[in-house]
């Protein structure tokens, strides 16, 4: 009544991902820009009126990530909502 003729494979253990209290790995794609950058970005934007494709350009990075930096509030401070 014991054995019904499956035999159990054995599950292969998780190794544990990094040491208990370390730091966690970063996850997803690297930002395109550092805070320096984003602050610069705001600054050419808001106060010297120059367009997104323009610092887009200036920065080598698309227009749309200017966009999110200077116009999108949770995407500049790295908050979610």
């Amino acid at each position: 009544m014991g054995g019904d003729g499956v035999k159990k494979i054995p599950m292969p253990r998780m190794a544990a991902i990094g040491a208990p209290g370390a730091a966690p790995a970063q996850k997803g794609r690297p930002r395109a820009l550092t805070e320096p950058e984003i602050a610069e970005a705001q600054k050419l934007y808001w106060e010297e009126c120059m367009p997104v494709r323009a610092i887009a350009d200036a920065l080598s990075v698309s227009h749309m990530t200017i966009w999110r930096a200077v116009c999108v509030p949770s995407a500049a401070s790295g908050q979610e909502n």
